[in-house]
């Protein structure tokens, strides 16, 4: 009876799995490369092309090198987990939204909250009409003695 389950618990001991951590990936096209990769290699490429046609070959150099170095990188940096384009994105959505602060310390003088004494005495001898000097084991007891 005990002999199967010690069975079981030997093998449950020796099956290790590995978990998958990294499930969600963009699908690879051509040579490694993604869709938006190839996009932003085919735009930097179509406008160096342009600017061969338009452009004295000098200005030309000039002007494709930061062309195909920001495609270039727009393409295949990655800054900690993220892709240079949504790192981009994010910077300028932080620099240009307004930041709500949860707490700030003000340099006011603190408001106390004023009582006057005199009221809360009132109240008191309001609350207490008996006189001086009796205790309410005394007021209780002349009132079960008169009933």
């Amino acid at each position: 009876m005990f002999d199967n389950f010690s069975c079981c618990a030997r093998m449950q001991k020796g099956m290790k799995f590995k978990v998958p951590r990294h499930i969600e990936y963009e699908s690879k096209i051509v040579a490694g490369v993604t869709f938006k990769q190839m996009a932003y290699l085919g735009v930097g490429g179509i406008s160096i092309f342009f600017l061969y046609f338009i452009l004295p070959f000098i200005l030309f150099v000039l002007v494709s090198i930061p062309i195909a170095g920001a495609s270039a990188a727009l393409a295949f940096v990655t800054v900690g987990t993220q892709t240079l384009p949504e790192y981009l994105k994010n910077f300028f959505y932080f620099s240009t939204t307004t930041k709500t602060y949860l707490w700030k310390k003000k340099d006011l003088p603190p408001v106390l909250k004023t009582t006057k004494k005199e009221e809360k005495e009132e109240k008191e001898e309001k609350a207490d009409k008996r006189p001086k000097g009796k205790s309410k084991l005394d007021d209780m007891s002349t009132k079960i003695e008169t009933s």
